[in-house]
């Protein structure tokens, strides 16, 4: 009877090992799986509408998206409200990025047609 004890016991005790390690395994690879956030890149502050003149020095992370700010003091209330500044700050990177896409358009040089079979060439 005590050697019958003894064997669940052990048995038990190895079941137990077992799922302590497998839970210990699925944790180290959700470690391993954390995403890095990215970096928005406004030049804009959402909050007060300032003009960011050191990107990266102030900045807050909602959501896995790092958004610049002017300064601290904006940290607070972006915070307080989120939603509002994360929409503002994603329209004036789109608005950005909108403008840039014209630009080289609007600015590049004509180039020459090439010749033709009828362009006659002396």
């Amino acid at each position: 009877m005590v050697r019958k004890t003894m064997l669940v016991l052990a048995v038990a005790i190895l079941v137990a090992s077992v799922g302590l390690t497998t839970a210990a395994i699925a944790q180290e690879e959700k470690a391993d799986t954390k995403v890095e956030a990215v970096v928005l890149g406004n030049t804009v502050c959402p909050v007060s509408g300032a003009v960011i003149e050191e990107p990266g020095l102030n900045t807050v992370e909602y959501e896995g998206v790092i958004y610049n700010l002017c300064s601290s003091d904006c940290k607070a209330k972006f915070l307080a409200d989120p939603a509002t500044y994360v929409a503002k700050a994603k329209a004036q990177v789109a608005e950005e990025k909108a403008k840039t896409a014209e630009a080289p358009a609007a600015e590049a040089p004509a180039t020459e047609a090439a010749p033709t079979a009828e362009t006659v060439v002396e």
